[in-house]
């Protein structure tokens, strides 16, 4: 029976690692191809859950902001006032969990920091600070549910998620950019995030702009990621600005 020499068992793991080398690309984009679809999934049964509450509370809204002790009915407790905020009880207070029942949804698996990677838009639900034509509170406020964002992916800086998440705009002028982000996003999938809109559907965006995803970046506070961050003529910002105010997007 021939043996391999060692010179052709050498040959061999060289056409292997050669092989593995040339592989390894397809296999880290099919690998993140498939978290991206997950948490896409993930986005849509958390908008599922919305659906489910606004059955059961007269057309209304989850709220995205304050202490569930301030208003019970916020989507999650918030993590900044939570005394047990490293844990998932906060998430359990909230009022989509009955709905969920699984704390798992809301954690993006490219997210390894949070145990929220989700925020909901502070222009969804009722609260006393935000009053103006871009405030949804109810499915009847609804103008074009495709278009209006409900939850954004937020790489923040802190370590614990506060439920609601903003961007600078104008609500006078809604067809003016500032050209500046207000809280962070995530650049997780392949630089790009996911997003849900009120009508349930959720989309993959990838950015366009490499100033949202530059490591170089330094944020006012030295903290965030786009956190305050200004980068004017954004497409990103512009396309991530009218779905928070549920504009039709630019073409």
């Amino acid at each position: 029976m021939k043996r391999f020499t060692l010179i052709e068992f050498l040959i061999v793991i060289a056409v292997l690692v050669i092989l593995m080398s040339l592989l390894q690309p397809s296999i880290s984009s099919a690998l993140s191809s498939a978290k991206t679809a997950k948490c896409l999934g993930q986005e849509r049964s958390l908008m599922v859950a919305v659906s489910f509450f606004s059955e059961d509370e007269e057309g209304r809204f989850p709220g995205a902001n304050d202490r569930v002790s301030l208003n019970p009915d916020n989507w999650i407790d918030d993590y900044s006032w939570a005394s047990n905020r490293k844990t998932v009880e906060p998430i359990k207070r909230g009022s989509l969990y009955k709905y969920t029942q699984n704390t798992d949804l809301y954690k993006c698996p490219e997210d390894n920091r949070h145990n929220v990677s989700f925020q909901m838009s502070n222009l969804i639900g009722a609260r006393s600070n935000i009053k103006n034509g871009h405030q949804v509170e109810t499915i009847h406020d609804l103008k074009s549910p495709q278009h209006k964002m409900v939850f954004v992916e937020e790489d923040s800086w802190r370590e614990i998620a506060i439920g609601a998440w903003a961007i600078h705009a104008s609500t006078s002028n809604p067809n003016l950019n500032l050209g500046r982000w207000w809280d962070d996003v995530a650049n997780w999938h392949s630089n790009g995030m996911n997003v849900a809109f009120a009508d349930g559907h959720a989309e993959y965006w990838k950015w366009e702009d490499p100033r949202t995803i530059s490591p170089e970046q330094v944020s006012p506070n030295k903290l965030g990621t786009t956190w305050h961050l200004t980068h004017p003529n954004s497409p990103d910002i512009d396309r991530t600005r009218r779905a928070y105010l549920g504009l039709t997007p630019l073409k």
